[in-house]
């Protein structure tokens, strides 16, 4: 499968997950930084970093070069600006340590585009999209990654750290992958970079400490809306709008959490990225180099890949899996989400 049949797939998927978003709040993502604090009187960069103009428009703006990313920005917020670069850095260690990946040394800087507001994103939701713009205009809150590029806009609030870390491992696996993962795979690790915090200068992730998705796994206990793990694999956004989008996220949370916390199963988790990293998982799977790049293909792989690299015997993990939701939910009374306290 090559790049260019891994885009047509990126961009179909990424469609359904903007409807998605606009469907469900529980799957606006999250951050554990609490209201932003004011900034110093001029912005001071990061070492790893550097600064030049750039401008959108009639609107002045900068461009922050970083070893791995070219985050071009209109927000005027200096924390914003002085704690991003180093930000998305350290994020991307740890993108590489789950994913099982080497770090790339010479690739072209991943774009991250930060608007001021509203307003400017969605003029640049315009540019970038094209005729898929209507469906991501249709996006409330933070932003999206769309052709292994990602444009946001400054929430005022250190959630858009969160979103940037989330959206951030979309482009990572753009990039990185040849063939296109199951939807279940992707979408459930990029659900364990919504919590974070910084802890002097760093980003430190507790994937496991993420009310909004405990919160609504907890919901689903006793309920009718619990997905069965073969639905839950064998399908995607498209499959699971409105209500059940909720459903569907918190239990590729739990689920993402589950893999790695099992050492057998993040190796067969590494081994699958592995193989897709070298346009050999659909090959491994059976299927042939020529396959059609359509949505039918992300189902076709689901539960191969999963039966292939993670399990075979669906009714015992199943089993077990729905007692690590039970845990990892708490089962106690809720928390408060993350954004009561975030400036929301």
């Amino acid at each position: 499968m090559n790049r260019n049949s891994t885009n047509i797939i990126e961009r179909w998927y990424k469609t359904i997950l903007g409807l998605a978003l606009m469907a469900s709040s529980g799957l606006l993502v999250g951050c554990e930084f609490g209201a932003r604090p004011p900034g110093p009187d001029r912005a001071v960069l990061t070492s790893a970093a550097t600064s030049e103009r750039w401008q959108f428009g009639d609107v002045e703006g900068q461009k922050l070069s970083t070893p791995h990313y070219a985050i071009y920005t209109t927000s005027g917020e200096r924390d914003l600006i002085t704690r991003l670069p180093e930000f998305m850095e350290s994020t991307y260690a740890h993108y590489c340590r789950l994913s099982g990946l080497p770090p790339e040394r010479d690739a072209k800087p991943m774009s991250i585009y930060v608007l001021a507001n509203r307003q400017q994103w969605a003029a640049m939701t315009e540019q970038i999209t094209g005729p898929a713009a209507p469906t991501y205009l249709k996006i409330q809150n933070g932003g999206y990654s769309y052709n292994g590029i990602c444009v946001l806009w400054d929430l005022k609030s250190d959630a858009t750290f969160g979103i940037a870390a989330h959206e951030g491992m979309h482009q990572f696996l753009h990039h990185r992958m040849k063939d296109a993962l199951p939807a279940w795979a992707e979408e459930g690790v990029c659900t364990l970079f919504e919590s974070c915090r910084m802890v002097k200068g760093r980003s430190v992730f507790k994937p496991t400490d993420n009310p909004i998705r405990s919160n609504d796994l907890h919901r689903l206990f006793g309920s009718s809306a619990w997905i069965p793990l073969e639905k839950l694999l064998g399908g995607d956004a498209g499959d699971f709008l409105g209500e059940q989008s909720n459903a569907y996220y918190s239990q590729l949370w739990a689920l993402a959490l589950y893999i790695q916390s099992e050492p057998r199963y993040r190796a067969g988790f590494e081994t699958m990225l592995r193989l897709a990293s070298q346009d050999e998982l659909h090959t491994a799977l059976g299927l042939s180099s020529q396959a059609d790049a359509t949505r039918s293909l992300v189902h076709v792989i689901a539960l191969p890949a999963f039966e292939r690299y993670i399990d075979r015997n669906m009714r015992p993990f199943e089993r077990n899996y729905r007692e690590y939701c039970r845990k990892v939910s708490g089962e106690v009374q809720p928390k408060k989400p993350w954004y009561v306290n975030s400036g929301r």
